[in-house]
């Protein structure tokens, strides 16, 4: 049916007039329904961001429709060459690799042998280990920037007002767009004191937390002098606070408090009350993510995020309490969880450094299968790991910082309780000096483990090319003979540091020591440079 429209975007690609291809497609009534025409319309933009310089702001844009297009058709092409080597290329380009990896394996599943998609997962997973722009480097320049540039960003606060707070923000924004890819903030700029106030928001995903903790360790402190620079929302003490239409003092709301055994920690269920709402909840389950939304926003002004993050496990709605729950004014919950519970707010590095407990049974399989105790600061990546859920990851990874583990071999063949304490005790000295080398400017541990086979190390690195190297001459003064490092996603290859066996484990490949490179200058070129 669409015979004659592909045929036509292969000549004009085969002569590289992509623009008259993206005329073309976008022009035919429904195109964005056909997964075909979709298809060659992402290929089209990629090959138009290739010819615009691949890193450039128009290049990049390009990159992003793509995407757009493309994947909104996975479950229809998820097992096609063209369609996931297409996605892989945007994702590449877009300083994703981690993300590509995964799309150019399902390519090569589908084209085995194909020597471009070969050469893209090698430099994929390279990239994906070793950020060409590590974290600690684009947090950095960010700060730069906004010193460089804050007196522009004073003179667009002070002439602020409905016409012009648009591009106001969108200054701001291209300013923290250096370290964050989707940067979220908040601007009031009238205060007492005279300081514009910039408010960077929790999410409810650990990466963002993990992130912005880094960046306010890493701001500037003269900064202080002429702005306020919040991370996380505080508490506002507004019974008329709105959001959305909704206000607080409209709803109720009870705790109920539950213990998670795995993780050893209490954690609270809050139930709101609201008839509209309630009613809504309950009747249309689509609805649940708009309302969640609603109500996690509310909360985080009524009790900060930190506080919020901290003690909160889930809220549901209902549009009436039973008799015989307590219930509270929405607006006294900081007050009534910190004097009748004892939950006390808390502050971003509270909540960030928490470190829970857990324990697990022991079972044959993968990396981490075999732990069977461990403690960590960042749960939501461990058991993505075992769900084989990556946003944490991802999340960490789209921004330059890498969730990893290392990996310190038990002695199999000596008795397993005292070669699990040698193992440990190897662990928590090779943390302490590649601390006491990179420093948390570099990594942040965020956990340990123990299983049968593995003492494990979970790190966050923000520049993970420092933390590896450090690994490596930690690992040779404190005498290991086999250190492992693997990313906090499966498809990605694991790196042998240290093999002093010369035995590779699992068919790990060894990336010879880090080779060194120029901070990502290493391109793929397909044939013609085309996607």
């Amino acid at each position: 049916m669409y015979e004659e429209l592909l045929a036509k975007c292969q000549a004009w690609s085969d002569s590289e007039e992509y623009d008259k291809i993206v005329e073309l497609l976008t022009a035919f009534p429904g195109y964005e329904d056909v997964p075909e025409l979709c298809s060659e319309l992402g290929r089209a933009y990629n090959n138009l961001g290739a010819v615009n310089g691949h890193d450039t702001p128009e290049a990049l844009d390009y990159f992003r429709k793509a995407l757009s297009v493309l994947l909104p058709h996975e479950a229809a092409l998820q097992h096609d060459h063209r369609w996931n080597y297409r996605v892989g290329f945007a994702y590449y380009y877009l300083d994703r690799p981690h993300r590509a990896t995964q799309y150019f394996d399902q390519a090569l599943d589908a084209l085995p042998g194909d020597q471009d998609t070969k050469d893209f997962i090698e430099h994929s997973e390279h990239l994906s280990l070793l950020p060409a722009k590590p974290f600690k480097e684009r947090v950095a320049a960010m700060w730069k920037a906004f010193e460089a540039r804050e007196g522009e960003l004073l003179a667009a606060i002070e002439s602020l007002n409905h016409e012009t707070s648009q591009d106001c923000m969108a200054k701001l924004h291209e300013v923290f767009r250096i370290a964050l890819k989707e940067p979220i903030f908040e601007l009031r700029a009238e205060l007492m004191g005279g300081k514009p106030e910039v408010i960077f928001p929790l999410t409810r995903m650990e990466a963002t937390a993990l992130r912005l903790y880094y960046i306010e360790r890493a701001m500037p402190a003269t900064l202080a002098e002429r702005w306020t620079i919040r991370f996380g929302r505080q508490p506002i003490k507004n019974e008329r606070f709105t959001f959305q239409g909704y206000s607080i003092q409209d709803f109720r709301v009870s705790i109920a408090w539950e213990r998670n055994q795995t993780m050893r920690i209490n954690k609270c269920l809050l139930t709101f009350y609201h008839e509209e709402l309630g009613q809504k909840w309950m009747e249309d389950e689509s609805s649940h993510g708009e309302t969640l939304w609603v109500l996690y926003n509310l909360l985080s002004f009524a009790v900060g995020d930190a506080t919020m993050n901290y003690y909160v496990a889930s809220i549901k709605v209902e549009p009436h309490a039973s008799d015989d729950v307590a219930t509270y004014n929405f607006a006294d919950l900081a007050d009534v969880m910190a004097k009748e519970y004892d939950a006390t707010p808390k502050t971003l590095k509270e909540t960030v450094e928490r470190t829970l407990r857990y324990e697990m049974d022991v079972v044959e399989g993968f990396y981490r299968w075999d732990v069977f105790e461990g403690e960590t600061a960042a749960h939501e990546l461990i058991w993505g790991w075992y769900q084989h859920d990556f946003s944490e990851f991802d999340d960490l990874a789209d921004d330059g910082a890498v969730a990893g583990m290392l990996l310190v071999k038990v002695d199999e063949t000596s008795d397993k309780d005292s070669a699990r304490l040698k193992a440990a005790l190897m662990r928590d000295m090779l943390a302490t000096k590649i601390m006491e080398k990179v420093g948390s400017d570099a990594m942040q541990i965020v956990g340990r483990a123990l299983g049968d086979k593995y003492a494990y190390l979970d790190v966050v690195g923000w520049d993970n090319r420092a933390l590896l190297e450090a690994a490596d001459e930690a690992g040779n003064e404190i005498g290991l003979k086999y250190l492992l490092y693997r990313c906090f996603r499966p498809n990605l290859s694991g790196y042998v540091i240290i093999d002093e066996g010369g035995v590779e484990e699992g068919g790990e490949r060894n990336p010879e020591a880090f080779p060194e490179d120029d901070g990502g200058s290493i391109t793929i070129v397909t044939p013609g440079g085309k996607a």
